[in-house]
């Protein structure tokens, strides 16, 4: 169908009862594309439903700058003071640095609503003088303004704006405090650690949680300590926040803790633990963690079996192919299997001659030695060309040509002669034509 007939479909449905209607309508103009959506949904920035003005902002956001600016350039100018808002919240998410001066001169007007909502577009478009625009705005007479500004900061990420926001952590207004903690965390100015490191201790829980991740994410060593402090915690998204951040930092010297806190009462404290140990690489935890592939929950096993492919260690992969059989990991377990390469072929063969994996599970195998594209994958695909079922015959041959194995050229020429598949006598014979000599 034809962008103006499906615009033309929809658009009476903005005006529908119900708001579920009016949001699913807003988000098929957007899609559409039509020259004429800009209005329909501009239109929508004024409804009485925050749904429906988010799915309008969102889908204005997805459109030509050049088609979308100009109508909301317009309504940041007019009277009614929410479309307003919405007009300037909407130039931050379209990213069309050319209405920088717009917003700058949003960012004095006298209503606060405005005001705030300039400071976030601000710190979504940066550019000349914005900087300076939000800097001041830390001085605002009003809270909201300022925290705006503040996150703002943040997500510039600018280095020199640090010591500007470390002050704010001593306002008796959380809300102020809160945000210029998120802000440093962003920014990553290693001078702010000494200074988030004594909010782990206030008694809110919301900053304590805001001081964790931040200090994660600035990757700072001199949190390590106090970090796996935080591990023994009451409150679990302050463990979770915790292990998160170790996993960051990155230190050798967190593993024993985030090893304890594997043990978790919460799942997602295990979750966290797990992909921690493996951003760390932490040999020691591969026994640990392939415990972990059946935990109870399911997101832990996701976790745990990516960790062991992080770690790249072989003594994880007999548990990493036992994984194969379980529809819910084996994706996860054929990527681990790839990272930890060639190490896992011994482990790869023994489960392979065994017998215990199905012709599906067999057949990954083979593609995945495959894959590895080195001489010692040659026995995994030799076996897998004598398999009983056709189809991993067919991706042994397959990698055997692949693979440019000429030692395979013998076993190759007596399945294209004389294997009762037709579909493996011409894998074997498209692997030959790729290893004859050139």
């Amino acid at each position: 169908i034809a962008p103006a007939e499906g615009t033309a479909l929809v658009a009476p449905l903005i005006h529908d009862p119900a708001a579920e209607v009016r949001a699913e309508a807003a988000a098929a103009i957007g899609r559409l594309g039509d020259e004429d959506a800009p209005m329909l949904l501009f239109e929508l920035l004024g409804d009485e439903s925050e749904l429906i003005q988010e799915s309008a902002m969102d889908a204005l956001s997805r459109m030509s700058a050049e088609r979308v600016r100009p109508l909301l350039v317009q309504a940041l100018a007019g009277e009614d003071e929410d479309a307003r808002v919405r007009a300037a919240q909407t130039l931050g998410l379209l990213g069309d640095p050319t209405a920088t001066p717009a917003l700058v001169a949003a960012s004095r007007d006298g209503r606060e609503a405005l005001r705030a909502a300039a400071m976030q577009a601000l710190g979504e478009l940066g550019g000349p003088g914005v900087l300076e625009v939000l800097r001041a705005g830390i001085g605002d007479g009003s809270s909201i303004v300022r925290q705006q500004a503040v996150l703002a900061l943040g997500r510039l990420g600018e280095p020199e704006s640090a010591p500007l926001l470390l002050p704010l952590l001593a306002e008796e207004d959380p809300r102020l405090r809160f945000a210029a903690v998120r802000a440093l965390g962003q920014i990553r100015n290693p001078e702010a650690v000494e200074h988030l490191l004594p909010l782990l201790a206030e008694p809110s829980k919301e900053l304590r949680f805001a001081a964790v991740e931040a200090l994660g994410q600035m990757r700072a060593p001199r949190a390590v300590r106090p970090l796996v402090e935080v591990l023994r915690d009451a409150d679990r998204n302050l463990r979770r926040a915790a292990a998160e951040g170790l996993g960051e930092i990155g230190d050798p010297q967190a593993a024993a803790a985030l090893l304890v806190a594997l043990d978790d009462e919460h799942w997602s404290v295990r979750c966290a633990a797990a992909a921690a140990l493996g951003r760390i690489g932490s040999s020691k935890a591969v026994s640990a963690l392939a415990a972990r592939v059946d935990d109870p929950d399911a997101t832990v096993r996701r976790a745990a079996v990516g960790a062991l492919g992080e770690i790249r260690d072989p003594r994880g992969a007999g548990r990493l192919v036992a994984a194969l059989g379980d529809p819910g990991l084996q994706a996860a377990a054929l990527e681990a299997l790839r990272r930890l390469g060639t190490g896992a072929l011994g482990e790869m063969e023994r489960a392979f001659a065994a017998g215990a994996l199905d012709p599906d599970q067999r057949r990954l195998l083979v593609d995945l030695a495959g894959r590895f594209e080195d001489p010692s994958a040659r026995r995994l695909l030799l076996a897998g060309l004598d398999d009983a079922v056709p189809a991993v015959r067919v991706e042994a041959a397959a990698a055997l040509g692949d693979g440019g194995f000429r030692e395979a050229l013998r076993p190759l020429l007596e399945k294209k002669a004389a294997d009762p598949s037709p579909e493996v006598r011409q894998a074997a014979a498209s692997a030959l034509r790729k290893l004859q000599p050139r």
